[in-house]
């Protein structure tokens, strides 16, 4: 019963949407409505704050590895960590108290990362850290036609395949990660069949 009940609070923890909360109570503003629309960290880090924004990634961060930390601290399966791993970043994208929208999911991610594999993530974090950067100056992503963030985004997914395989880990590491693309490939959809349909693959 108590792996039932953690399931499905993994979910609703993960659509709690600190991003448009946080924009209500401090700004007054629907932070679906201005920057980049899109409710999430970074969006609140320009339009409200830089201050309110890291207040975000912290706790968009913690909805997405407190569930599954606590779900190794009780030994459950790892089918159910990785579930309890999964669906905070499908709450935080699919939010029920936003009509079933939200957010990139890139913070929730990560925190769900760290809560499984600390040192890859890490890894991944200043690799995806230097190519978003490196983009930003350039003003272009370092996959053309994508934009700095999701061009550093898929090229981290890609590196923390590889750090999976250095590092031996096990199957479900394998699932989970293959688990956050499709989340990733579902959210932002469109922007990745624009794409195919520009480079004409």
């Amino acid at each position: 019963m108590k792996y039932i009940v953690l399931i499905v609070s993994s979910y609703f923890i993960g659509s709690i949407p600190f991003a448009y909360i946080i924009g209500k109570l401090v700004k007054g503003i629907d932070i679906r409505e201005v920057g980049s629309r899109n409710p999430g960290a970074a969006n609140v880090f320009r339009e409200v704050s830089p201050f309110w924004g890291i207040t975000t990634f912290i706790l968009d961060f913690s909805k997405g590895f407190i569930p599954p930390f606590l779900a190794m601290k009780l030994n459950l399966h790892p089918i159910i960590v990785i579930l309890c791993a999964i669906l905070p970043v499908v709450g935080h994208n699919w939010s029920i108290f936003l009509k079933f929208r939200g957010g990139g999911g890139l913070s929730t991610s990560l925190g769900a990362a760290f809560s499984i594999i600390p040192v890859e993530t890490l890894i991944v974090a200043f690799v995806f850290l230097a190519l978003f950067l490196y983009g930003k100056i350039r003003k272009k992503g370092v996959v053309p036609g994508l934009t700095p963030l999701v061009g550093a985004g898929a090229v981290s997914y890609f590196v923390g395949f590889i750090l999976i395989i250095v590092f031996r880990e096990n199957l479900y590491t394998f699932v989970f990660l293959a688990f956050l693309i499709l989340i990733q490939v579902l959210r932002h959809g469109r922007s990745i069949v624009k794409w195919i349909k520009e480079r004409r693959i």
